[in-house]
């Protein structure tokens, strides 16, 4: 929430609104401002589909897998390599972990991936 900032009257009447409706649920299900912002979504880009995730590190985690499976099956199976910035933070999942390749990760965690320099 301080991302969106500190009690305003627009955010406190959405929260309630929705609190007197259905709170929180997964992605398996769906609700009516979730599908307003989807299709938001879908007018403004190139996207026929949007899906929501509940955190930054779900969000990387799925578009890996979708990036996997889009080379795996479009191109090679053997097309499975991440690349990414070394020590880039990409979440706290197993899998984003290790892409980041962060010196702090433990030996067990170690990154699998090739990595390129981060720009200064």
């Amino acid at each position: 929430m301080t991302a969106l900032g500190h009690c305003h009257p627009a955010l406190v009447e959405a929260l309630k609104s929705q609190g007197e409706t259905l709170w929180h649920t997964s992605n398996v299900f769906t609700n009516e401002p979730a599908l307003r912002l989807g299709q938001k979504l879908v007018d403004a880009t190139f996207a026929e589909r949007v899906v929501f995730m509940n955190s930054g590190t779900e969000a990387n985690e799925t578009a890996f897998k979708l990036a996997r499976y889009y080379a795996s099956t479009r191109h090679s199976p053997y097309k499975t390599k991440i690349i990414a910035f070394h020590n880039a933070f990409h979440g706290r999942s197993l899998f984003t972990v290790s892409v980041g390749g962060n010196l702090n990760t433990p030996t067990a965690l170690a990154p699998s991936g090739r990595y390129c320099p981060r720009p200064v």
